[in-house]
């Protein structure tokens, strides 16, 4: 049950982790839930919050989550449900980095890999595919007035494309 979850991940927040063991234990499970695209998708932010409060820095959470979206990418399915599922799972855990960091340094290490992920949903998805990349983008470019400069182009055709889009639906 992913209420029951939701609660238990938010107690999570508040255990002592001083038992390295015991943290190491609960990382771990934390982590391949996050990666299995069988776990409910309202779980991933307590997730990555539960897995930030339990890494030792935050450039250690920011390179484990860039393992997780590579392991998440490799692992699809062949058929297209699964490669679909594999992509808005990885879009979503990036969401949830984006969301934690206030400069484009805190991710440096995996900024290549979230924005080609993002650069490939906004650029070939359709519908919620591009809605989570198209948000991801948003936070990407609030990292960095530079990075904001090189994809605004971007951020303004999507907008003009889905606006014709959304008038021309009956």
């Amino acid at each position: 049950d992913p209420s029951v979850a939701t609660q238990l991940l938010r107690l999570s927040l508040l255990l002592d982790y001083g038992d390295e063991m015991g943290r190491r234990q609960l990382f771990t499970m934390c982590g391949s839930m996050l990666i299995r695209l069988d776990t409910d998708e309202t779980l991933v932010p307590h997730l990555m919050s539960a897995l930030s409060t339990m890494e030792g820095t935050h450039s250690d959470f920011v390179a484990f989550v860039g393992e997780a979206i590579s392991t998440v990418l490799s692992s699809a399915p062949d058929d297209e449900l699964g490669q679909r599922g594999s992509l808005l799972r990885a879009l979503n855990i990036s969401h949830e980095l984006l969301v934690t960091c206030t400069k484009m340094s805190q991710i440096a290490r995996v900024s290549d890999l979230v924005k080609s992920l993002v650069e490939g949903g906004v650029t070939d998805g359709s519908g919620e595919i591009r809605e989570r990349a198209v948000r991801c983008l948003g936070l990407f470019c609030i990292l960095d007035e530079l990075v904001a400069d090189v994809y605004l182009p971007l951020l303004i055709t999507v907008a003009n494309t889905d606006s014709e889009e959304l008038s021309q639906t009956p």
